[in-house]
């Protein structure tokens, strides 16, 4: 996302308040973005956002300050390449349907192998994400169209049940890291393998050890391991899905 910033004088740290703060991170060197407000010349206020290792003096990072205008579109880009189309969506529910089969039906046996709160964790993980599948993949086929309608405090509440972060480059991109479960619903070796078996009408012998080198609990979580982001309920998804 970025960001030719022009230039200007005057740059004031104190706190300012905008809807990408605290999602939006330096691409470069990791660290919080931080709000700034610029005068030029002519005295005329231009938004922008600023690396906080960089201003602090803590990373040797050299991160250029970035129009928040232009991040804005960036992130909204951002919103429309991991958009899901709707025939890889219908894939993804059903592989992920067929792994909360597999989950129930595992037998008694291999239950006990689990420590009693480890199992208990992945039961209760398991039920949230049924709970929500609907609304999680109705959010994902249609995350752009939504993004870009609502308000900035909705923007707010998206960014933030969306991804853990996004990371602001100096390229006019943003690379967003996705949080549980869009963090698999949004990685592409998921969705080409549920494109795969749904072609091959394998999902009655679902492996998720297949999926981008995770093993069978990664849907549901690091109950056991996998993948390193766990699942929650996603904040807000009423409020986005009904706005």
């Amino acid at each position: 996302m970025v960001l030719h910033a022009k230039q200007a004088f005057g740059e004031k740290t104190q706190s300012h308040e905008h809807y990408v703060k605290g999602s939006v991170f330096c691409g470069q060197c990791g660290s919080r973005l931080i709000v700034t407000m610029a005068r030029s010349r002519r005295g005329v206020i231009y938004p922008y956002l600023i690396c906080a290792g960089r201003h602090s003096k803590c990373t040797n990072c050299e991160q250029k300050s970035m129009f928040i205008p232009d991040v804005e579109r960036a992130v909204e880009d951002h919103y429309r390449r991991v958009q899901i189309p709707e025939h890889v969506l219908a894939a993804l529910r059903d592989l992920i349907t067929a792994e909360f089969d597999r989950l129930s039906a595992t037998s008694k046996q291999e239950r006990q192998a689990y420590q009693h709160e480890r199992d208990d964790l992945l039961d209760e993980r398991v039920k949230l994400l049924q709970a929500h599948l609907d609304d999680c993949l109705a959010l994902a086929k249609d995350c752009h169209a939504i993004y870009t309608s609502i308000d900035d405090s909705l923007r707010r509440v998206a960014n933030q049940a969306f991804f853990d972060k996004l990371y602001v480059t100096e390229a006019d991109t943003v690379d967003g890291e996705p949080g549980g479960p869009f963090n698999i619903m949004f990685n592409p070796e998921v969705q080409a393998t549920a494109l795969r078996r749904q072609t091959e009408g394998d999902l009655s012998r679902t492996r998720t050890g297949d999926v981008g080198g995770s093993n069978n609990d990664d849907l549901v979580g690091p109950a056991v391991s996998g993948f390193r982001t766990s699942f929650r309920p996603v904040r807000g998804v009423s409020e986005i899905m009904h706005q």
